[in-house]
């Protein structure tokens, strides 16, 4: 007798079982071993392999673009799904900036480093620390760097802090009446008020819960009827401080218990003055105060 092989006789369509046909010529149908390779006929399931006897998809999504300003589904019916998002913390891919957020499907930029490797420098103009839940402020303080130069009348800075570790609450001055006492105002938002200088003090974002969402701001000041008013006439007289060097306070609330040895850092960059005249003038941050040397040549 000869027999031979007829091909498709025993085969069940399923891809996770080895067929054969016995000498009875009965069909047989075994498990594959775990880990063959399989294919279930669909589009959104990714790298499938037999697992007990049935052909199973490994986590993992085809239509994953690695965009982290996007979020992709798989579709049977449609095929991939892509949607924009908004909010995501992303990568823009410069080293020159920090805390990017996704904008429509977009990575947007978020707070500049200013290293000497970016183009600038950064210096902490505040150290923070004290228990969770506390509101602790934040005193920018400018000075000059002799009693000979003349002082700064104008300035604009960027700042920037942890969100992890600070919650802006806002920005204020103290108002001060002889034999009243001192009153706080707010110095931005609809009903701000001057400074106890005079001085305007203009922020972008214009809200603290943008600055919270994206860690730093912009700030402006600037006495917008005598651009000769002097923002503080502090001065430096052979290392000691000599007057009142106070502009306004920041004030936070912690979002953690911040140790002492470890204070979280209001950071200032960007940092240029003005004079009467106006012309620029050098400005540096040195032990958590801006000071102030002579004008730009």
């Amino acid at each position: 007798c000869i027999f031979t092989t007829v091909g498709g006789v025993c085969d069940d369509g399923d891809p996770c079982t080895e067929d054969t046909c016995d000498i009875s010529g009965n069909c047989a149908f075994t498990d594959s071993p775990e880990g063959t390779p399989c294919d279930d006929g669909l589009f959104c399931t990714l790298d499938t392999t037999c697992v007990a006897g049935a052909c199973t998809a490994s986590a993992g999504n085809p239509c994953e673009d690695g965009d982290e300003c996007t979020m992709t589904a798989c579709s049977e019916t449609n095929g991939c799904v892509s949607t924009p998002t908004t909010g995501n913390q992303c990568d823009d891919g410069d080293p020159c900036t920090i805390n990017d957020v996704c904008t429509e499907g977009f990575c947007t930029p978020g707070a500049p480093v200013n290293t000497i490797v970016c183009g600038g420098e950064s210096a902490p103009v505040c150290q923070l620390f004290g228990f969770a839940g506390a509101q602790v402020d934040c005193i920018l303080r400018a000075a000059r760097e002799d009693v000979t130069y003349p002082p700064m009348t104008g300035l604009q800075l960027t700042l920037s802090y942890d969100t992890d570790q600070l919650t802006l609450v806002g920005f204020f001055d103290d108002l001060c009446f002889p034999g009243a006492g001192c009153f706080e105002l707010a110095v931005t938002g609809p009903a701000a008020q001057p400074l106890s200088s005079g001085h305007q003090v203009s922020v972008a974002p214009q809200t603290v819960d943008s600055w919270n969402t994206q860690g730093f701001g912009a700030m402006i000041l600037v006495h917008v009827q005598d651009i000769t008013s002097p923002l503080s006439e502090a001065y430096l007289s052979n290392g000691t401080l000599v007057g009142d060097p106070d502009m306004l306070k920041m004030r936070f609330k912690l979002k953690q218990v911040i140790d002492s040895s470890a204070p979280a850092e209001v950071l200032a960059s960007g940092v240029l003055g003005s004079d009467e005249v106006p012309q620029n003038m050098s400005v540096t941050v040195q032990d958590l105060l801006f000071l102030s040397g002579l004008p730009s040549p």
